[in-house]
């Protein structure tokens, strides 16, 4: 009975490698090519929160939220989509600030989530966490960078 079960054992693991090693081939041999890369340059004209609750301590402090629309414009300067954001802060000063945001463009939305620091020309990099209509599936990344004028530049990069 010793035996038996130690020639089970032996041909369950030699299957079970055989599975393994099956399943990275397949996994190699799926070119990374089969994704489709975007990029988008958009901007953000009119940047200004159109609301603040002032949540916990009297002014800036963790906890406030500030909500934005605006229009999304090409780098031509044609109106393509509408902006709609929530950011709360999480701490004494804009440097550290959770975004949620949609951009609505002709083709579905893109949703996005992550952390800003609004306080520097480059905000950071947050991430593309779905999309809705021609975009239903990707994911990817919005980089937010602000110029002096204050246009906020949304290079936006995702993959289907």
């Amino acid at each position: 009975m010793q035996g038996f079960t130690r020639t089970v054992a032996r041909s369950t693991l030699v299957a079970v490698t055989a599975a393994v090693a099956a399943v990275g081939i397949i996994l190699t041999i799926t070119p990374a090519s089969s994704q489709t890369t975007q990029s988008l340059n958009l901007d953000l004209v009119d940047s200004a929160p159109i609301h603040f609750e002032d949540v916990g301590r009297k002014g800036l402090s963790a906890g406030d939220i500030f909500y934005f629309k605006g229009a999304v414009f090409d780098e031509e300067g044609t109106k393509v989509g509408l902006f709609l954001g929530e950011s709360a802060i999480y701490g004494r000063n804009m440097k550290k600030a959770q975004v949620f945001a949609t951009i609505s463009l002709a083709g579905g939305d893109l949703a996005f989530q992550g952390r800003f620091n609004f306080e520097a020309s480059d905000q950071g990099i947050v991430a593309l966490t779905g999309g809705t209509g021609t975009y239903e599936g990707a994911v990817g990344v919005l980089h937010s960078t602000i110029e002096k004028s204050g246009k906020v530049n949304l290079d936006i990069t995702l993959r289907n």
